[in-house]
């Protein structure tokens, strides 16, 4: 009995970033010029109630190039088929289509008008998958909008082996892009430890703060910006 071996090649829909699509739920789509891989997301429903004109996709940072957005399976905003941003008008979309978006950015999709009661508002996005070409481990954690609420992360080190760390640090969320540093040093873990935090950063959106708890040191932060991925490297020393 002769057995026939059968190799199948699989390959992704690719090209340029500016002309990757909005994909369908689980399809792949590469960007060669930018080698950047992005896949697309189960689209997303709400329901309008006439008042409302922001919604929000937690946990998410928008790509503003690559969404769908849809009110009762009519499509009033589809990049595909812009080229000037979200006021500009395109073919199949009216401006008065076009201008129903106010803005999109970080996770909020900002209507001009509050779309009607019992509307049902439904969007397609992609999200990116992040390649890791470097030899260092990646360090990634999600950062939550706080609205001035101290919120601990899920970074944090037992200070009875270091008391001073240095975490260099970049964050995008929408097209805010922040990078910086932040320096904490303790003599913890008294019963009231002295902690010195040091925020060093381009812009004024994320500031750091810590604590101590059961012998761990606990990194937290406000976040003034938009809800994403904070990426790091963090440094342990004991200062003696």
């Amino acid at each position: 009995m002769t057995i026939e071996t059968v190799i199948a090649k699989i390959q992704l829909r690719r090209g340029d970033f500016d002309d990757l699509p909005v994909l369908s739920e689980a399809e792949l789509g590469y960007a060669t010029d930018y080698d950047r891989l992005f896949i697309g997301n189960k689209p997303v429903t709400f329901k309008g109630d006439g008042v409302t004109r922001e919604f929000n996709l937690r946990d998410t940072s928008i790509i503003p190039t690559q969404i769908k957005i849809a009110i009762d399976d009519e499509i009033i905003y589809d990049t595909d088929l812009m080229n000037e941003g979200i006021h500009a008008s395109g073919p199949g979309l009216s401006p008065e289509e076009v201008n129903f978006i106010e803005e999109i950015g970080g996770s909020k999709i900002l209507f001009a008008r509050a779309p009607d009661n019992n509307a049902v508002i439904t969007v397609s996005y992609n999200s990116e998958i992040l390649i890791n070409k470097q030899p260092q481990e990646k360090n990634a954690v999600l950062l939550d909008i706080t609205s001035d609420i101290i919120t601990e992360t899920k970074i944090s080190w037992d200070v009875l082996l270091y008391n001073t760390a240095k975490m260099t640090y970049s964050y995008k969320a929408g097209e805010e892009l922040v990078v910086g540093e932040v320096f904490f040093i303790t003599n913890g873990p008294g019963p009231r430890p002295t902690i010195k935090v040091k925020n060093s950063a381009t812009d004024d959106f994320i500031t750091f703060f810590g604590f101590i708890r059961d012998q761990q040191f606990h990194i937290a932060y406000i976040n003034n910006t938009a809800p994403a991925n904070l990426f790091y490297s963090l440094e342990l020393w004991n200062t003696i």
